[in-house]
């Protein structure tokens, strides 16, 4: 549905003072703060065509008017303006994403704390699958008499690493030539190949090394294992922001978002469903999925690792939120984190 010129400056007016203080507007402020060369008469004729057609809500009788989910939506999709975050914002997006120089779950764990930080919302982010990738360099560390360290490198600065309990005794030596092996074996391997890749060295000399081999190529493939349970996927940050929202002020809506926060398997699926998308998405009150949601937004954005590999930034607040801002500073992460993990 298209509205008028007007209609659609009186809706956008509406929308951008109720997200700045939370009170229900009315005509003459809207007249007095945008600036309307018209008068406050036709203001509230106007809202009164918006809300019959379901743009904004009128949540008291002597009261002004609310944008309803509709109207959040149309204001998204037709009449949002962008949002300039300033230079100093965007050095401080690079600065701090740069800070965080220990691989790809170090950056992302920080950008969920940039986020919240930044916005006052809660931050879920989802880390890019572990399968995604190609191994970039594996190496087998003396750590102690019969204990070795098993590290593997993967494309994007994914580092993954198991303690491997020796069989017996082995020379330092053999042990450095089983690392070197091991890395000319499996460097720039799909990590999906990995299982072939072990297979054809069962097949060479090395097969030699036995119990030693079939120990460093197990924990290889359970540390890189993409379905595996103990790979952490999905960070939170500025989880208790939600307790200073006026919006989550009832104590049972409040349990609810918190409920859903502490889902692992549904946060997923609604997160990898967004992966496919459109790079930035927004979804509005009860345009979510889950039950929980119908009173919030989810804004996220997707970003790409090298290999292939996608992961999501999201940000989740009332539906009352500052989507201008949300999504260019969801925007300018996005292009930072990009930058950062393709180096």
């Amino acid at each position: 549905m298209t509205l008028t010129e007007r209609r659609g400056l009186i809706l956008k007016a509406v929308v951008e003072e109720y997200v700045r203080n939370g009170q229900p507007v009315g005509s003459r402020a809207i007249v007095r703060r945008y600036g309307l060369d018209i008068s406050p008469a036709t203001v509230r004729n106007e809202l009164a065509r918006l809300s019959e057609e379901g743009f904004v809500v009128q949540p008291h009788t002597s009261a002004g008017r609310a944008p309803s989910d509709r109207g959040y939506r149309f204001y998204v999709d037709n009449l949002m303006s962008p949002y300039d975050l300033g230079a100093a914002e965007e050095i401080a997006v690079r600065r701090y994403l740069n800070a965080c120089s220990s691989g790809i779950r170090d950056a992302v764990r920080g950008t969920a704390r940039l986020l919240a930080d930044v916005t006052s919302y809660v931050a879920v982010v989802l880390a890019p699958e572990l399968g995604a990738g190609r191994v970039e360099g594996v190496h087998l560390l003396p750590v102690a008499e019969a204990r070795a360290l098993l590290i593997v490198v993967l494309e994007g600065g994914f580092v993954q690493h198991k303690l491997i309990e020796l069989p017996g005794s082995i020379e330092p030596e053999d042990l450095e030539y089983l690392s070197r092996q091991l890395d000319a074996a499996f460097r720039g391997c799909a990590v999906d190949d990995l299982p072939r890749a072990v297979a054809a060295l069962w097949r060479s000399s090395m097969a030699r090394y036995g119990a030693v081999l079939e120990l460093a190529a197990n924990a290889l493939l359970e540390s890189l294992h993409p379905g595996d349970q103990d790979q952490e996927r999905i960070y939170l940050g500025g989880t208790t922001n939600i307790l200073r929202l006026p919006e989550f002020q009832d104590v049972e809506r409040l349990r609810e978002v918190l409920g859903l926060l502490e889902e692992e398997a549904l946060l997923m699926d609604i997160l990898t469903a967004r992966t496919s998308g459109a790079a930035v998405q927004v979804t509005i009150g009860r345009e979510n999925p889950s039950q929980a949601m119908r009173e919030c937004s989810l804004v996220t954005a997707t970003y790409r690792v090298p290999g292939g590999g996608t992961g999501l930034l999201g940000l989740l607040g009332p539906t009352r939120m500052d989507y201008r801002r949300v999504t260019a500073v969801l925007d300018a992460v996005r292009m930072s984190l990009d930058g950062l993990l393709g180096d």
